[in-house]
């Protein structure tokens, strides 16, 4: 799965090039895959975003863990700044505890907000 889009790319590219001669290339945080399938956090110029991106690094961001499997990441976790096992790109989970928690779940009567929208058992 590419974890940056098109159009970031394009943003991010279009950046680079527009820097006035002589300017200082401007920086980006990008969480580097290495050999061991291990993810480093790197400081380069947005000049080598595309170089960097097409051999699978990805832009840094925040990554929550999603301990129950449901794509839907704990927000009241500290995010990680670099991909793992387990990890998500959004903090969307309002019950990380269970997979019938998260955004567009069914409600069921149980004592807890199935479907993220605040209200518990209102169906």
């Amino acid at each position: 799965m590419n974890l940056v889009s098109r159009s970031t790319l394009l943003l991010l590219t279009a950046l680079a090039s527009s820097a006035p001669a002589g300017a200082k290339a401007t920086k980006v945080e990008v969480c580097h895959a290495t050999g061991s399938g291990a993810w480093v956090l790197i400081n380069i110029s947005t000049s080598a975003l595309p170089a960097h991106l097409a051999h699978g690094d990805v832009l840094a961001g925040a990554w929550y863990p999603d301990s129950d499997g449901d794509g839907f990441g704990d927000a009241g976790a500290v995010p990680s700044a670099c991909p793992a096992a387990g990890y998500v790109e959004n903090a969307d989970d309002c019950g990380d505890g269970g997979a019938a928690s998260g955004p567009g779940m069914e409600e069921i009567e149980d004592g807890y907000d199935n479907d993220c929208d605040g209200e518990v058992d209102e169906g």
